[in-house]
């Protein structure tokens, strides 16, 4: 059941941008213009990568018990709209590379673009003029800007996770998605890795009906172009306090989360003489907190969970799984 879901989640959530159509773009453009055009692309993964951490904070207590959970996670981080432009100011006296020149060009004069697709922008672009220094003197020439690679309202992710416990009212979640799984028509090759802890808060308190657990998760996250060059790589953590209560076979949970997520980018852009340089990029996401809500349906050995997360980017998660 759960590699059949596996599968079936990894064709469903394959997104409509690949790993090799932004390194494409991002081998025209020089760091300042990458930092912009690809921050959203940090945003969106850094949101995805820290939802779905759990779907409750029933841990049982202190005394060991038998706590086993394997299952799949889906998360949708939506794109806002603020995520689909960007500005770049570029400084006189600069010497950058712009997106259709075969040449570096000097900046002329300090001039701001508003308004330039990022990744997850429109392909339906306009040109703009570059004030550059050239020997005859200042010139304005026509640039187009790079093209978003898609326009998703949601950014789609999934991963396997498992949960197993419970000692001294404490267990261990695993996501583990291998390099590999995912087809090089959708991101390259994708690859997850992240460890969490949850602890049992209610075995400090006197008995009350709702459940409290806190969590720190670590997550690294790799993905490769086609050729195998290393594109993005990520780590995330989140440290997450938990509230669960449950009627019958419905579980209603809750939680604030604390999350950071830091983003390498490394491409290599094509210079005039037709050499390459090495661009590493180190961006932040932007999201930082978040509160969600959420509820869990326990059917036997079967348990599905969905929540909503709001944060900068509001997320969903959902997931289905075994719990023994």
């Amino acid at each position: 059941l759960i590699g059949t879901l596996f599968l079936a989640t990894a064709g469903l959530l394959a997104p409509h941008a690949s790993a090799q159509d932004v390194v494409d773009n991002l081998g025209e453009i020089g760091e300042e213009y990458a930092t912009g055009y690809t921050q959203p692309f940090t945003n969106a993964f850094g949101t995805n990568l820290n939802s779905g951490l759990f779907h409750s904070a029933d841990l049982g207590g202190f005394f060991p018990m038998v706590n086993v959970y394997v299952g799949v996670k889906a998360m949708g981080a939506f794109v806002p709209g603020e995520d689909e432009t960007f500005s770049l100011t570029l400084n006189e006296g600069e010497t950058v590379s712009l997106p259709g020149r075969d040449e570096q060009v000097n900046v002329a004069e300090t001039r701001t673009f508003d308004d330039l697709p990022t990744v997850f922008g429109t392909s339906d672009i306009e040109p703009i003029n570059v004030p550059v220094a050239t020997e005859a003197g200042e010139e304005e020439i026509e640039i187009e800007p790079l093209p978003g690679v898609t326009q998703p309202p949601a950014v789609p992710l999934m991963a396997p996770q498992v949960g197993v416990g419970t000692l001294f009212g404490t267990d261990l979640v695993v996501r583990y998605l291998p390099s590999g799984i995912l087809s090089p028509s959708s991101y390259g090759s994708f690859g997850l890795t992240g460890v969490g802890v949850r602890h049992d808060v209610n075995q400090y308190l006197p008995p009350i009906p709702v459940s409290f657990a806190a969590q720190l998760t670590w997550q690294s996250l790799d993905i490769e172009d086609n050729a195998g060059n290393d594109v993005f790589t990520s780590t995330n953590w989140a440290a997450s306090l938990i509230a669960s209560r449950s009627f019958m076979v419905v579980t209603v949970y809750g939680g604030l989360q604390a999350e950071r997520a830091s983003f390498d980018v490394t491409y290599d852009l094509t210079l005039p003489d037709g050499s390459t340089e090495r661009i590493d990029l180190n961006l932040t996401g932007d999201n930082r907190f978040r509160a969600l809500l959420g509820a869990s349906l326990n059917l036997g050995l079967v348990v599905v969970n969905t929540d909503v997360s709001i944060g900068r980017q509001t997320a969903i998660s959902a997931g289905v799984g075994l719990q023994l």
